[in-house]
């Protein structure tokens, strides 16, 4: 989807303004999977910096002076080390890549969607810290029982965005509205920082071969309204909440 941003601008484009046309005033780059060991499973890995320009182009030229542009980075999609191959340094240089390229084209701030292992997302943050100036976001995704596939905890993020002096943090998915409106009152609870939430449209059911997100926009709605009356100060989403038909 992120190599969109070269073969079908005009699309990548239109989904972009629908977001802001809805009243949305952050509005996040197609570069969420554009990270170079994910583009190398497609052989497209040298497109890398071309796709990152294009996207950022594409947001900003539709954001305009009425929102924000967010650089967003997703994870890497491989295992770091003391779990994996990939070494910390290694993980770290991936992620100044893009925010080198991030920075130089100008986004407002550099987010970092949907992270799970925590030594992976701390590789990202040391590479910001050393690579930008713009403020950082932090979403890292959530399971039903409120922890990361690899078992951090909304704690462990607090803890982890005091370390680096992180203003921003928040959930983007894999939870839809319910679980996300429990995880916002453990973590006003917890901080003062600004919390940004972005739920699942619910949980996907595979209906005649492709996924159907389950909650409607009223649902949606509904949960982003008690969002703020628990403390959120960003309401987004992440999967199925923009299904054109």
């Amino acid at each position: 989807f992120e190599e969109l941003c070269l073969t079908e601008e005009s699309a990548v484009k239109e989904v972009t303004q629908a977001y802001k046309s809805a009243g949305a005033q952050l509005l996040k780059t197609n570069t969420f999977n554009a990270v170079r060991p994910k583009l190398l499973k497609s052989g497209i890995q040298d497109l890398l910096p071309k796709i990152l320009k294009k996207s950022v182009e594409i947001t900003k030229d539709v954001a305009g002076e009425d929102a924000y542009v967010l650089g967003a980075i997703g994870p890497l999609g491989v295992v770091v080390e003391p779990l994996g191959p990939t070494s910390l340094q290694e993980a770290e240089e991936q992620f100044a890549e893009n925010i080198k390229i991030f920075d130089a084209e100008g986004v407002d701030a550099i987010l970092f969607v949907a992270f799970h292992d925590f030594s992976e997302l701390e590789a990202g943050l040391k590479a910001a810290q050393r690579e930008t100036k713009k403020p950082i976001f932090v979403q890292i995704g959530l399971q039903e029982n409120l922890t990361t596939s690899f078992g951090n905890s909304l704690e462990e993020l607090v803890s982890l965005s005091d370390k680096y002096d992180i203003e921003v943090i928040g959930v983007s998915g894999e939870i839809g509205p319910s679980r996300c409106l429990a995880a916002v009152e453990k973590l006003r609870a917890i901080t003062s920082k600004i919390l940004f939430i972005s739920p699942n449209a619910g949980l996907p059911r595979y209906v005649n071969d492709e996924y159907i997100y389950m909650c409607n926009p009223d649902y949606m709605g509904k949960f982003a309204k008690r969002f703020v009356q628990a403390g959120a100060n960003i309401i987004g989403g992440h999967s199925g909440v923009h299904e054109p038909h």
